[in-house]
């Protein structure tokens, strides 16, 4: 039986994450966050066969309630650097029947959590199509390496997806053809100035040339109406980006970062633009 998948993260209010936004995400559930007081959800998240809430037995019977559990857990937790939760990706073994994965997550989450006085709030994803992450990453990575070859760097890690995924304000949008998911994308949502960001879309390898990137991003206009400004960037070695976003989309250059006026916000290990720089875009969609 092959070693599965098994990450482990922490959901940062420093990095503009939100526990309620997080378990929305995992759930699938409709959620409203009392810190910002905005609704958590993501329309397009499909696949989500169970959830389940474990308690140990001084919990308050109301913390089975995700939206209770997750805005307590926010409120406890004051300051701009709060770690408000532990996220763990396990993948299960195709070898254990679906019948077991409940039993095989509860085993676990009591042994490692609920027995050690902690909740565990969790949920299995079946999506039958493969890995939407897996799917993104490989679109990035082919991008780059058809400019600079062959690399073992991991273009779009899983921490930046996630990071995106999580951010407040975040939607992720799957696109389906045929049953076959063949692209999607993840936008960032302020409502209160309209300013909407791009964070990431992509095309699944082999079904590039259909127009189905131009499908996905006038439905996202499509989607938020009001927005006034839509911004995001790409790599400057990715023409074939650029003329998209500029021909095709509609945005126009505002901005170049490179070594010598770099992007805010960066990460230190970096190296989706290939050390060539990045253009920032933008659409006015209205005053």
């Amino acid at each position: 039986m092959p070693c599965p998948h098994h990450d482990i993260k922490i959901v940062q209010r420093s990095n503009r994450q939100s526990a309620v936004a997080a378990a929305a995400y995992q759930s699938g559930e409709r959620l409203f966050s009392e810190y910002d007081q905005k609704q958590k959800y993501y329309a397009e998240k499909r696949g989500i066969v169970h959830t389940e809430i474990m308690l140990p037995p001084h919990a308050p019977p109301e913390y089975a309630d995700r939206n209770t559990l997750w805005n307590a857990a926010e409120a406890i937790e004051k300051q701009w650097n709060s770690q408000l939760a532990r996220r763990i990706v396990l993948a299960i073994p195709r070898e254990i029947p679906p019948e077991q994965h409940a039993d095989l997550l509860r085993d676990y989450c009591r042994e490692f959590f609920v027995s050690k006085g902690m909740i565990a709030d969790f949920a299995i994803h079946d999506k039958e199509d493969g890995n939407p992450h897996a799917h993104m990453q490989e679109a990035f990575q082919k991008g780059f390496e058809d400019a600079f070859g062959k690399t073992d760097a991991v273009i779009l890690p899983e921490k930046d997806i996630d990071q995106s995924v999580n951010a407040e304000g975040s939607a992720v949008y799957k696109a389906v053809v045929d049953g076959e998911m063949v692209g999607g994308a993840v936008v960032i949502i302020n409502e209160s100035t309209q300013h909407n960001h791009l964070d990431l879309l992509f095309v699944k390898n082999g079904v590039q040339s259909n127009g189905i990137g131009k499908k996905i991003w006038f439905e996202l206009e499509r989607i938020y109406p009001n927005t006034k400004v839509w911004e995001t960037c790409t790599p400057y070695f990715d023409k074939r980006n650029i003329h998209f976003y500029v021909n095709v989309c509609g945005f126009h250059i505002t901005e170049f970062f490179n070594e010598k006026h770099p992007m805010p916000d960066t990460p230190d290990d970096f190296v989706g633009d290939g050390n060539e720089g990045m253009f920032a875009f933008e659409k006015q969609m209205r005053l």
